[in-house]
């Protein structure tokens, strides 16, 4: 090392220090003038998943980087058949809690997946990211209930039993057991 850079090692050394210095008073500072309202209220991540706070930068954790090389993006289709929904909601929360995706990306991952009735149910829902949770719930309410499971099984076993006459009804009890 040179005996002329040195001066100049000095100076960036002292130019960084000073640079911590004004970011530990303005610390100091806002702790010691306590949060004001706006630092105070943490921004809830509004998503249907509710896994965690989400910041004006979104920050990725390493492991939601790595997560969002190793898994697609893509949800599978959802066409509002409520026997798809458990696995179509898992896939949905699994996906954005790994890969922590923003409601915003949440809203295009969506609208890709979702087609026919469970589309219509919530497009109106899907223009702005601040949707994403009332159009979860919309597709929670009507896809995701026991009900509409049994109402769907039960017009697959008239149907069958109407093609296939009653004894349908016992070839599919006993493929149950």
């Amino acid at each position: 090392m040179e005996a002329r850079e040195l001066p100049q090692m000095r100076r960036v050394q002292e130019s960084g220090t000073q640079r911590l210095e004004k970011l530990l008073e303005a610390v100091i500072e806002r702790l010691d003038n306590g949060p004001s309202e706006e630092r105070s209220r943490p921004r809830w991540h509004p998503s249907s998943t509710g896994y965690g706070y989400q910041d004006d930068t979104h920050d990725l954790s390493r492991s939601q980087m790595s997560a969002r090389q190793a898994i697609s993006a893509k949800l599978p289709s959802f066409d509002g058949n409520p026997e798809d929904w458990p696995n179509f909601e898992a896939s949905f929360e699994e996906t954005t809690r790994l890969c922590g995706y923003s409601d915003g990306e949440n809203v295009v991952r969506l609208r890709q997946a979702l087609k026919g009735k469970a589309l219509k149910a919530v497009q109106s829902r899907l223009r702005r990211a601040e949707h994403l949770d009332e159009a979860m719930q919309t597709l929670r309410n009507t896809f995701g209930r026991p009900e509409s499971v049994r109402t769907t099984a039960g017009v697959i076993l008239l149907d069958a039993v109407g093609r296939h006459g009653h004894g349908a009804i016992g070839n599919l009890s006993s493929r149950q057991r």
